[in-house]
């Protein structure tokens, strides 16, 4: 229908109610119970079209709450197209690292996130933080079982390509970001769904970038971002 739209974010699958109430009038929504009522029935139906399962689940972080199309517990193991879906939504990343504007700081950090001028300010930061030892222990904790899921013949190959399609196609802006990106694109090539815990930290590492920032390291839970490079 013509002023609609419903949208699945790549990689999180959390989804955008967009609509046209009127000239100039339009409301983009992350919950369905948002939707006003006479709008509400066109989603519905878009939704069963689709053969979506949508849950609500509460954010660490705006907006808070929302709507996200769900992954039943082993659907995509036990699929006959399972790594071809993965392809595609690997794809749909690999696409989206066109549109992020590095460094724009036009976006929000997460929770979390500690902010310096520039990356030697929140490199000094994070070395005193870890007692002159800024490790990246909780990227690694990350990718080694994402790395074990992924090992045998046919889950390496796809994830070796994953990792360095994402990794070039990020490296000419930030060393930094191309080894998130990478650690987005190899949680996507193991199946993870987006509420286990690697894919979730890895996430939220990429949200930095996204939201126009650099993102250096993970201390204690913190991360260490910065504004600019130099």
């Amino acid at each position: 229908m013509k002023g609609f739209s419903l949208k699945c974010q790549p990689v999180t699958r959390m989804l955008t109610y967009e609509y046209d109430a009127g000239p100039d009038i339009s409301f983009a929504f992350h919950t369905f119970h948002e939707v006003g009522a006479p709008y509400q029935p066109w989603f519905k139906a878009e939704i069963k079209r689709r053969g979506w399962v949508v849950e609500t689940r509460e954010l660490e972080a705006k907006p808070w709450v929302a709507d996200f199309k769900v992954v039943m517990p082993g659907q995509r193991l036990r699929a006959a197209n399972a790594r071809g879906n993965r392809m595609s939504t690997l794809d749909d990343f690999l696409a989206s690292l066109k549109e992020v504007r590095w460094f724009s700081q036009a976006g929000e950090l997460p929770s979390g996130c500690l902010l310096f001028d520039s990356l030697e300010a929140a490199r000094d930061a994070a070395r005193d933080a870890a007692q002159n030892t800024a490790t990246e222990a909780s990227r690694d904790v990350a990718w080694d079982p994402s790395r074990d899921v992924a090992w045998d013949a046919e889950g390496k190959a796809a994830w070796y390509t994953a990792r360095k399609a994402a990794w070039d196609a990020v490296l000419e802006f930030s060393w930094d970001a191309a080894a998130d990106a990478a650690l987005v694109a190899t949680c996507i090539t193991t199946g993870n769904d987006p509420s286990e815990p690697n894919t979730k930290y890895a996430l939220r590492r990429w949200s930095v970038w996204q939201a126009g920032y650099g993102c250096l390291c993970d201390v204690g839970g913190t991360l260490y971002c910065y504004r600019r490079v130099a």
